[in-house]
């Protein structure tokens, strides 16, 4: 016989007893399923130590089918070239080799890239106690956004999930002067890479991130693991997993310390509504790019307006050249909105035009009319005649071509012009089409009439790319191993063609344009080689020999002879190039080092001729086309001068005072008319209050020849006023200026 509460007769416990066990059990059943939930969700807690049994050895979770190279643009990035390989981080072993992005809504509309929504079935098949992810976010997005989450397959057929927070666990690849801060949230989260930065973007840096992340269930066989996309701005990239189990005399090297913060102390407020109803916008995606002197650049993480049609861009002030603010949102046709420095408004109201976006198509055929599947086809956008800082604004869309060629472009807005395709397939050269206005302008591409892409009807041909063999030798009978071969107009035009010589010296290139082709063939102690080929369907092997390189070396000092190290040294071009008006300068050598702690660098390979280099690092004026003679063997002394810092004040002439708002535009002196200078119209910068300061690290033209600076200030209702010259080298400079009112004679 049983009471009704469950116990067996007989037991001595009274009725009060028994409730309060019941009440007890399930205070601690609810605590310990709540526990479970919320270690199956949280990186930052400890890892769970499974009972008995020795610890199983470190494994690396192999990755190499979802991987791919590492690559921008369908170009080879050499950020990572350090660290591929086996690594240790932490204690545990990593296998790097390559990164697997998953898609991300920036890459598809800034890029026109798209990645996988998710990779699946990432074998494990074992226990363990954390998760350790080697991983990055591509594009920045809000801070505590889930751009990704990763999902445990037990072999019982349950599952756990972690959510990758933007801002949490991860942070854009590039840590641009853009970036407010760069501190993260979780606490198991740390920067454990940090590398060089990129071109665009002085003051960028590379990083990696290291994540731990506990098993929820460890004493449970995990099958697999899967890593889904959100669908966010930013892409998840991983780059390496390990699991392991739980090892308290594993030891952890200190983080790497975090970047301070930038001042974003400015606030633009953006209203959106409805250009016919005056109605608030919600939802609308805004991306300010932020442009900084010396063309420091980089995007603002993503805002979204509320109810109300607004939001809010955060921005460092006094420090910016200019601001680009794009915002889009379905069912609207997208605007782009720009600002120079000085004059940001603190809130702004603008309209976007609600419709439904168009489409343009057509068919990719080879040259004999036959469809070409897989073909990779993006959409370009030109503006021309665009006023008042305002254009339209279209996403970089993308799509491939069908399996019979065919191809459908959605969300243009309808009657557009001002638009070209572009066209990549592995077995022809990347080939541009434009349409009738953009043609017009002088833009390249093969031209086709707009009415057959908005009709779907445009027939885009590609003519089948030329290929040609060869081998380099170091002499008549030893081969060059790994030299490069490099096809195109400057490393970092886009379409180019590269090739690595294998062990006896061989290569093949494909996919050349038959037409005439610049080639430059490099290998380490060997002088490289320039060469103009005109490439046809049937190609004679290219013999090659190198000749022994040429050694430079140099170093670098302040203006009072001090040593100034990590600065970075790159090739020109050579010096018989630099006036070509085809633009080929022989800036097609992928070279570059950074001077050691005395300010010395050295370069094996340099050309007998005489050539340019690029000397710059950040708080110095960069010396664009250093030139180095042919005659030179000895060491080079290269002196970097402070950055051209001018301010002051603008008055009115009669007055004397500050006047409220004007601009400052930079611009070279025109020898041949003082008073007609070559003023930069895309570098002018807006002020306010009466002052102004300006900085440049940079000349504002690319020459072996010092150019001097000049400055225009202009303000409504006074005549323009020009500066006398300033050198690039001058420091820092205070020079005052007073604008006389503008009349007319009556």
């Amino acid at each position: 016989m049983k009471s009704n509460t469950g116990i067996a007769s007989g037991s001595s416990r009274t009725a009060t007893e028994v409730s309060c066990a019941s009440l007890m059990t399930g205070v601690v059943l609810f605590l310990a399923s709540w526990l479970l939930l919320v270690g199956a969700g949280c990186a930052s807690s400890k890892p769970q130590v499974r009972q008995g049994g020795p610890r199983a050895e470190p494994l690396m979770l192999e990755l190499g089918s979802y991987l791919q190279p590492f690559e921008q643009s369908g170009q080879p990035v050499t950020y990572y070239d350090s660290i591929k390989g086996d690594q240790v981080f932490d204690g545990l072993p990593f296998r790097i080799s390559g990164q697997a992005l998953l898609f991300g809504r920036a890459s598809v509309e800034s890029r026109g890239e798209s990645h996988p929504k998710s990779l699946e079935n990432i074998p494990i098949g074992r226990k363990f106690d954390q998760l350790d992810l080697i991983h990055y976010a591509k594009w920045p997005d809000t801070d505590g956004n889930v751009i990704a989450k990763i999902r445990l397959n037990y072999a019982d057929g349950s599952h756990r999930e972690f959510p990758i927070v933007y801002g949490g666990h991860v942070r854009d690849w590039k840590r641009f002067i853009s970036e407010e801060r760069e501190v993260m949230t979780d606490t198991n989260s740390k920067i454990c890479w940090r590398g060089p930065g990129s071109r665009l973007g002085r003051q960028t840096t590379t990083r990696l991130f290291k994540s731990v992340f506990a098993n929820p269930r460890p004493d449970k066989l995990v099958k697999s693991m899967d890593v889904v996309s959100t669908e966010q701005q930013a892409c998840y990239g991983l780059i390496a997993a390990t699991v392991a189990d739980n090892d308290p005399t594993r030891r952890s090297p200190p983080p790497i310390a975090w970047m301070k913060d930038q001042p974003f102390d400015g606030q633009l407020r953006v209203r959106v509504v409805d250009q016919d109803t005056g109605k608030p916008v919600p939802s609308v995606a805004g991306r300010a790019y932020l442009i900084f002197p010396d063309d420091d650049r980089g995007y603002s993480p993503v805002f979204y307006t509320g109810e109300d049609g607004s939001g809010v861009v955060r921005y460092p002030t006094g420090q910016l050249k200019s601001v680009l603010l794009e915002l889009s949102r379905d069912g609207y046709t997208g605007k782009q909105i720009s600002w120079q420095s000085g004059s940001i408004p603190e809130m702004v109201t603008t309209r976007l035009k609600a419709g439904t976006p168009g489409e343009i198509g057509g068919v990719v055929v080879n040259d004999a009319g036959q469809p070409v599947p897989d073909a990779h086809v993006t959409f370009s956008q030109f503006n021309f005649g665009d006023t008042e800082g305002e254009s339209t604004h279209i996403a970089s869309l993308a799509t491939r071509t069908d399996a019979h060629g065919r191809w459908v472009l959605r969300g243009i807005p309808k009657g557009f012009q001002d638009f070209g395709v572009n066209i990549q397939h592995t077995n022809f050269p990347r080939t541009s089409f434009v349409t009738e206005h953009p043609a017009e302008h002088g833009l390249t591409g093969q031209l086709v009439a707009s009415v057959d892409f908005w009709a779907e009807k445009a027939v885009l041909q590609l003519s089948g790319g030329c290929s040609l063999t060869g081998t380099v030798r170091l002499s008549p009978k030893q081969p060059a191993t790994n030299a490069t071969i490099f096809v195109g107009i400057d490393r970092y035009a886009a379409g180019v063609v590269r090739a690595t010589t294998d062990a006896q010296g061989n290569f093949t290139l494909k996919n050349l344009r038959p037409a005439e082709n610049y080639f430059t063939i490099s290998a380490p102690g060997r002088e490289p080689e320039f060469l103009t080929l005109t490439i046809t369907k049937t190609n004679e092997p290219l013999d090659l020999t190198l000749k022994p390189g040429r050694l430079i070396k140099g170093r670098v000092t302040g203006r009072f002879g001090n040593p100034i190290p990590g600065v970075e040294i790159s090739f020109s071009g050579l010096s018989e190039l630099e006036n070509n008006p085809n633009y080929f300068k022989g800036r097609t050598l992928e070279w570059s080092t950074k001077t050691d702690e005395a300010g010395r660098f050295e370069w094996e390979s340099a050309p007998q001729k005489a050539f340019g280099l690029d000397i710059s690092k950040p708080g110095f004026m960069a010396r664009r086309w250093e030139t180095v003679p042919a005659e030179t063997r000895d060491e080079i002394i290269v002196h970097l001068a402070p950055p051209l810092r001018i301010r002051g004040l603008v008055k009115d002439e009669e007055t004397g005072q500050p006047i409220a708002h004007f601009t400052v535009t930079p611009g070279l002196p025109n020898a041949a008319d003082p008073h007609a200078p070559n003023l930069q119209n895309g570098l002018v910068r807006g002020f306010s209050g009466g002052q102004y300061d300006l900085s440049y690290e940079s000349p504002l033209f690319i020459s072996s020849t010092p150019h001097d600076f000049v400055f225009q200030f202009a303000a409504d209702g006074y005549l323009p006023f020009l500066s006398p010259p300033f050198k690039a080298g001058e420091g820092e400079v205070v020079f005052d200026v007073a604008l006389k009112r503008f009349s007319l004679a009556r």
